[in-house]
């Protein structure tokens, strides 16, 4: 899937990434990867788009209920992030994750009381 593009149609790939389309729409019209187009656009030194998926209210929120004992597959159910994306938001808010042997004992010393 990887091609080589000329010098003019890198030039329209950063152009359409500038005027807002998205690296995966970019791709299919060109008929190659996402990864290709992000790999011209960083080539280009083109900086990338921030993509939030959640408010920092709704990243708060995790770190809170985390902290009260949810999972990370918990949370998962929850926000429209994978157990992967809800570490990696736990580790940027500097929050300690836990063992998953200490979780599933926490959980269980939880439901007997």
């Amino acid at each position: 899937m990887n091609r080589k593009f000329t010098h003019d149609q890198e030039q329209e790939i950063i152009s359409r990434y500038l005027l807002g389309e998205s690296p995966d729409k970019i791709a299919i019209t060109q008929k190659t990867s996402a990864v290709t187009i992000r790999n011209i656009l960083y080539r280009h030194n083109i900086p990338r788009r921030k993509t939030r998926k959640l408010s920092l209210e709704q990243e708060y929120e995790i770190v809170r209920l985390y902290s009260q004992g949810k999972s990370s597959v918990e949370l998962s159910k929850i926000y429209p992030l994978n157990q992967k994306a809800i570490r990696n938001l736990l580790h940027a808010h500097n929050v300690t994750i836990r063992n998953r042997k200490f979780s599933v004992k926490e959980n269980l010393n939880n439901k007997e009381c």
